[in-house]
């Protein structure tokens, strides 16, 4: 979850696993760090779309897995926002796909 007040990031135990980051938060160029260089501009483009005013994104991009492995995942983002339209918060997920592109290359 992203925190429009703090800046900050949350994840889940699996998911601070997958990107190799410590359990706590973190920032958005933590998160940036993780993200194939050619992909950063698609996740960029899709995180302001919701900052933006549009209600989910998703998206496939490449990340640096703990392991160093090159993983893809699929991911969405989904606005929260108050009565007065007001960004509350970001939820997303993302989910492992590289067994499904490895499967179709």
């Amino acid at each position: 979850d992203y925190d429009p007040g703090s800046g900050l990031l949350r994840a889940t135990d699996g998911g601070y696993q997958g990107i190799g980051l410590s359990k706590g938060s973190f920032t958005i160029p933590e998160m940036l760090s993780r993200i194939h260089t050619d992909d950063r501009a698609l996740a960029i483009a899709r995180f302001r779309s919701v900052l933006g005013g549009a209600d989910c994104a998703s998206y496939d991009h490449r990340i640096l897995g703990a392991d160093g492995d090159e993983r893809h995942v699929h991911v969405t983002l989904r606005a929260h926002r108050g009565p007065d339209g007001a960004l509350q918060r970001i939820s997303g997920s993302a989910q492992d796909i590289t067994e499904l592109k490895r499967s179709q290359a």
